[in-house]
C-alpha cells in the first residue's frame, strides 16, 4: 500500500499574532494545506476590524485573513517575522475605487441585477459585442418564455457570463484554495541576500480581469519573472474598463500588470503555440484563468502539462469548484448573486469583491507552491471565486476549509 502524498505546507509550523474571525480564518486555511501550529515562520495581523458599505459584512476580515496566509508564507520564504496590516486588506479589495481616486477618474460600478421572468440576473459584459449578443438573447429569451435558469443555461451556451441572483444565501461552495502535491523537481534555489524573497521564480501568466492579475502582480512585487501572454487578438477586458482603449490602457489594467513583461502570443497560431511551449519549459509555475471548455481545447490541463513539463507546477482560477456550476462562465459580481449574496432585494456590490478575495487565495497558493519548489515538490494548486467567498455565508466556527 503506497504512502499518501505530503500534504503542501507538510512540516511548516507557523504563528499568527493576533485574535478574531481573520486570525482564525487564515490558521484554518494553512492548516488545510498542511502546517501546523509552531515558530518556523512568524505574522502578526494588526489594525482594527472594519466594515464597507456596500460589502457582505466580513468581506474585509476574510480579505485579511488570506493576507495574513500570504504573509506568513512569505516569512517562511524570508526566515524574518511578517507584519500585515488590516487597512492592506482593506486596499485590495476597494483597489478600483482607489486607482479611480488617484486618478481622477469615476470607477464604472459593477453590473446592476436585470429583471427577467421574476427573477434576477447579473450580466458582466465586457464590450459592445457582449451587450448586442446579450440584447439578442434576452428577445430569444423572452419569446421562448424562458425562465431565469433557462436564460441563465442559453447564455452560457453563448459564452455570456450570466448568472442568477439567488434567494438563499448558499453554504460550503469548496475550498478557497486546495494544493496538492504531483511530483518532484530538482530544489528551486533560494535567492542570493539582499534580493526580493521570489527572485529566480519566473511565472507564465494566463490570467485576465482581475483576481489572477492580483495575484501575480502581487508575485511580482515580490520579485518573480512574470511573463503575461496577451494575444492582441483578445486583449485582457480591463485594458479598455472604463472607455480606456487597448492602446492606451486603463490605470486599473495597469495597477494589476505594471511589474510584468508581455508575449503577445495566440495560441492559436502553430508558431505562438511553439513559442508558448517554449517560455512554459522556462517557467516554473503556470497560472491560468482560462473556462474550463477553453483549457481543454487548449491543451492545458495540469495532466497534460505534467507530461511534458514534470517540473512545471500548475495554478489555476476559476468561477466554481467541481460540481454543476463548474462550466459556467463569471466573474466577482456574478458569483456574488450565484452564492445568494446580494441580499433579499438583489443589489450589485461596491466591488466585485469575489475577484479580490480570489486573488489573495490564489496568491497563497503561489507562495506555497515557490516553498515546495524549494524543498524540491510540484504543487498544483487552484483557487475559485465561489470558494473564495464561502467564509461570508457560515460561522467562523463551521468553516471548512478543505476540499471535500
Amino acid at each position: 500500500m503506497s504512502s499518501p502524498e505530503p500534504a503542501a505546507l507538510a512540516g511548516l509550523g507557523v504563528s499568527i499574532a493576533g485574535d478574531g474571525r481573520a486570525v482564525t480564518l487564515a490558521r484554518k486555511l494553512l492548516r488545510s494545506l498542511g502546517a501546523t501550529d509552531g515558530h518556523d515562520a512568524m505574522v502578526a495581523l494588526r489594525g482594527e476590524p472594519e466594515e464597507w458599505p456596500g460589502l457582505p459584512a466580513g468581506t474585509l476580515e476574510v480579505a485579511a485573513a488570506y493576507l495574513t496566509a500570504a504573509g506568513a508564507l512569505l516569512a517562511a520564504l524570508t526566515g524574518s517575522p511578517v507584519e500585515i496590516r488590516r487597512d492592506e486588506a482593506t486596499a485590495c479589495v476597494l483597489l478600483p475605487e482607489l486607482v479611480a481616486l488617484l486618478h481622477g477618474q469615476p470607477e464604472p460600478p459593477p453590473a446592476e441585477p436585470i429583471a427577467f421572468a421574476g427573477g434576477w440576473v447579473a450580466a458582466e459584459l465586457g464590450g459592445d459585442a457582449d451587450r448586442e449578443r446579450f440584447e439578442v438573447l434576452l428577445e430569444v429569451a423572452r419569446d421562448a418564455g424562458m425562465d431565469v435558469d433557462g436564460l441563465v443555461a442559453e447564455a452560457q451556451l453563448w459564452r455570456l457570463p450570466v448568472l442568477p441572483y439567488s434567494q438563499l444565501v448558499e453554504t460550503g461552495s469548496g475550498p478557497p484554495i486546495s494544493a496538492v502535491v504531483v511530483g518532484e523537481r530538482p530544489p528551486l534555489a533560494a535567492p542570493a541576500a539582499g534580493r526580493a524573497p521570489l527572485d529566480g521564480v519566473t511565472i507564465c501568466d494566463l490570467t485576465a480581469m482581475w483576481a489572477g492579475p492580483a495575484a501575480t502582480e502581487a508575485a511580482a512585487a515580490l520579485g518573480a519573472t512574470v511573463v503575461k501572454v496577451e494575444p492582441s487578438v483578445r486583449p485582457d477586458g480591463l485594458r479598455a474598463h472604463g472607455g480606456h482603449s487597448a492602446a492606451a490602457p486603463s490605470p486599473f489594467f495597469c495597477a494589476l500588470n505594471g511589474r510584468k513583461s508581455r508575449a503577445d502570443l495566440d495560441l492559436r497560431s502553430p508558431d505562438d503555440r511553439r513559442r508558448f511551449n517554449e517560455l512554459l519549459a522556462e517557467s516554473d509555475v503556470f497560472v491560468e484563468s482560462l473556462s474550463p471548455r477553453a483549457r481543454r481545447n487548449l491543451g492545458l490541463e495540469p495532466a497534460d502539462l505534467r507530461r511534458h513539463y514534470p517540473t512545471l507546477a500548475t495554478a489555476s482560477l476559476k468561477a466554481f469548484p467541481a460540481g454543476p456550476r463548474r462550466e459556467w462562465v463569471g466573474f466577482g459580481t456574478g458569483v456574488h448573486a450565484a452564492l445568494g449574496l446580494g441580499g433579499d432585494e438583489p443589489a450589485a456590490p461596491l466591488v466585485s469583491y469575489p475577484d479580490p478575495l480570489a486573488g489573495l487565495a490564489l496568491l497563497v497558493g503561489l507562495l506555497a507552491q515557490v516553498r515546495a519548489a524549494r524543498l524540491g515538490l510540484v504543487v498544483d494548486v487552484e483557487a475559485t471565486l465561489a470558494g473564495a467567498a464561502t467564509p461570508l455565508s457560515s460561522p467562523v466556527d463551521q468553516i471548512s476549509l478543505v476540499a471535500q
